[in-house]
């Protein structure tokens, strides 16, 4: 909006101020289309002014009801006119009056200055001042459109934000799932050394529900021999007030094949130490929840009384986040008797067939109980496909951030 009397100012993009005798108004001028400021008030609700640049706008914004009809004004028209210094008139010549094509200056109204003239002009004269007028508003127009984007400043920054915002949201969250992912890989690698894994069946979602029957253990013992069977049995019980699991493996067995990673220890010669000292392990979420470190002193509630052992090892877990605390299993089995393991680990004499060992185990509990049996690279597979099931969710955000950069850009 520009204020075209003597000593006006611009008030395009930044608050206007008139001051009169009686009279102090503020102006906040909102610059753009005839159409977007239409779209504007409508959606806010707000304006008091609309000044538009074509008739079909106001009739638009009449037809929505955003105006009254009563109020709607012209305040400003434009008539094509020539005008020339004056002096210059001989210089025009007009064209003959039978030329159809003919083209006429006319005095607009109101007047211009009196020191300009209005006369009939050449075909190719008046080509010419168009195509210089022409330049000219092209310029105006170029310096409405930079008023116009200093007007939006803040929503174009607004703007700007929301996609850096989208953005980095989600680069955020590929790079933190894709690290988790890489931890849990090497945690897999590292931690599943197991050639058999056998585990209660388990529904379509990959998780399994109940325990395996302690009969299953004695099988696999009469097929692999107990030196190869590794039963891994779990209780939740409480520790300063707060659950934990306390879980029993056998010692003697993951002392000579190594079990779940330790941060730089091996992990056979931890179980190795553990079983020589009676000890136990416990995993990080455990260790950092109660401020316990290796060396020291734990002591459980025990249905058969109190039991304290020397903690002799953490390790790397991300399966039981509350804690966990894994002992021999003969103490499990004094504590829980009868209870069967949650799953069950086969090592297997170097050169063995796995493929073939699974068939049997199968073969021997087949008809009385419903199992499965993965080997080693099943098992890695299952678990980096839980991790995918978990983390599917990220794809959702992915198309969020995605959809909120294109709106907003």
């Amino acid at each position: 909006m520009v204020d075209t009397t003597p000593n006006s100012e611009c008030i395009v993009g930044r608050p206007f101020r008139h001051e009169g005798e009686s009279l102090t108004a503020e102006v906040e001028v909102a610059y753009g289309g005839g159409g977007e400021v239409l779209s504007q008030m409508e959606l806010s609700r707000s304006g008091d002014i609309y000044v538009a640049p074509e008739q079909k706008f106001m009739e638009a914004a009449v037809e929505k009801g955003v105006v009254m009809t009563d109020t709607v004004t012209a305040v400003a028209w434009m008539v094509p006119a020539i005008a020339v210094p004056a002096g210059y008139e001989a210089q025009v010549r007009p064209r003959p009056a039978t030329t159809k094509a003919s083209a006429k200056a006319t005095r607009p109204d109101p007047p211009v200055p009196t020191r300009w003239r209005s006369w009939p002009v050449r075909e190719s004269t008046l080509r010419t001042v168009l195509v210089l007028v022409g330049l000219v508003a092209g310029g105006l127009a170029l310096q409405l459109g930079a008023a116009a984007l200093s007007a939006g400043r803040r929503r174009a920054a607004w703007a700007a934000g929301s996609v850096a915002v989208a953005v980095a949201l989600a680069v955020a969250i590929a790079t933190m799932v894709t690290s988790f992912r890489s931890t849990v890989e090497g945690w897999t690698e590292a931690g599943m050394h197991a050639d058999v894994w056998v585990r209660p069946l388990a529904a379509a979602t990959g998780v399994w529900i109940g325990r395996l029957d302690p009969e299953i253990v004695t099988i696999a013992e009469e097929l692999f021999g107990p030196e190869s069977v590794d039963p891994f049995y779990s209780e939740t019980v409480a520790y300063r007030g707060r659950p934990v699991s306390f879980a029993g493996a056998a010692f003697d067995v993951v002392q000579h094949y190594g079990s779940v990673p330790f941060t730089g220890r091996d992990s056979a010669a931890v179980f190795a130490e553990a079983y020589r000292k009676d000890g136990v392990v416990v995993n990080e979420p455990f260790a950092n929840r109660f401020g316990v470190r290796e060396g020291d002193l734990l002591r459980l509630e025990l249905p058969r009384g109190d039991f304290e052992r020397e903690v002799v090892g953490v390790f790397r877990d991300y399966s039981r986040s509350h804690g966990l605390v894994v002992a021999d299993r003969r103490h499990f089995l004094r504590n829980f008797p009868n209870t069967g393991p949650d799953d069950m680990a086969l090592f297997l004499p170097p050169g063995s067939d796995s493929e073939a060992a699974r068939e049997r185990m199968l073969e021997a509990v087949r008809g009385r109980f419903l199992i499965e049996a993965l080997i080693n690279r099943e098992l890695k597979s299952a678990v980096l496909s839980a991790f995918e099931r978990t983390f599917a969710i990220t794809t959702a955000m992915y198309l969020v951030a995605a959809v909120v950069a294109v709106v907003v850009r």
